[in-house]
């Protein structure tokens, strides 16, 4: 009767080895892990997109009347980076003022750099926040307060260079766009703490539109802090003095991340000789404007009355 049977019924008909049976098995369950995986990573992908904060999203804080005009940049990307020609500046560093009328002390500056790196790896150079003491000048510590998914608050401990004002703190909220190695936003907003009144900026570190491989790093920042002493209106330091020193704060902080970024190999205490040298000729006694105006800027940091 056998016999009489079609090759493929009796092959179909015979007993499954046993080594087959453990085999199907282990087949079963190796895939069964690699779909559960895939869809663990799925579910985490979605979830951190659900619970990503939106990039103009209000946070906590004072809102300043530059708030608004932070998240106006933002939407309009690429347009406020018209003025960015950094190849035209000093050591490749843009750096122009913006005022604000009947408040000498609100400092604001946009910013704009080349740097021979990737956009991925200059924007690990600024996530790194462990370093952060070592890339910004005059900060004596900084710590992460909260962190959710693309929300960050830190706070700061700055050194005040007038030797009988101590040390003062205060925390920023960092918001960034998903992670892009092409683009990448940043926003930061003052939440609360010592001096410091209000703070909004924006940073967009992306790939030069001639380069692909190289970086535009444009930074759009305002602040104002309140320097008064307490002592008959006295002031720790004069306006001038107050943009003076945030302009050479830009150049150390923009050049240490851009050689950072450009040397990862380098350890920070070579970053900040390097940085130093290159810097050593660069006078910080002018300030050009965007509106085309360049004011010369007084040198010696002095209390003075308003």
């Amino acid at each position: 009767m056998l016999a009489t049977l079609p090759l493929r019924t009796l092959v179909m008909n015979r007993p499954i080895p046993h080594w087959q049976v453990a085999l199907s098995n282990r087949e079963k369950l190796i895939r069964f892990q690699s779909v559960y995986v895939r869809l663990a990573l799925v579910f985490l992908v979605v979830s951190a997109k659900l619970l990503a904060h939106s990039i103009d999203e209000k946070v906590e804080g004072p809102a300043s009347f530059y708030t608004g005009r932070i998240i106006e940049i933002i939407h309009h990307w690429p347009a406020d980076r018209a003025f960015c020609h950094p190849d035209q500046a000093p050591l490749g560093i843009q750096a122009l003022g913006m005022r604000t009328p009947n408040r000498p002390y609100y400092v604001g500056f946009k910013k704009c750099l080349r740097i021979h790196a990737t956009p991925a790896e200059v924007q690990a150079v600024i996530d790194d926040v462990g370093h952060y003491v070592d890339l910004f000048p005059g900060a004596a510590a900084v710590r992460v307060v909260e962190k959710e998914v693309n929300e960050t608050t830190l706070e700061w401990e700055r050194k005040i260079p007038v030797f009988f004002v101590p040390n003062i703190k205060y925390q920023i909220t960092y918001l960034s766009s998903p992670p892009d190695p092409r683009r990448r936003i940043y926003r930061y907003q003052f939440k609360g703490g010592e001096r410091l009144l209000f703070n909004d900026g924006m940073q967009v570190v992306e790939s030069a539109p001639d380069a692909p491989n190289e970086t535009l790093l444009t930074n759009y920042e305002y602040y104002e802090a309140d320097y008064s002493l307490g002592l008959f209106g006295l002031k720790a330091v004069s306006a001038p003095d107050a943009w003076k020193e945030s302009l050479r704060g830009t150049y150390q902080s923009l050049l240490a991340i851009r050689l950072k970024s450009e040397h990862p190999d380098w350890d920070y205490p070579r970053i900040e000789k390097e940085r130093d040298l290159a810097l050593k000729d660069i006078s910080f006694d002018a300030i050009a404007y965007d509106d085309g105006e360049t004011r010369q800027l007084a040198s010696p940091v002095r209390a003075q009355a308003p």
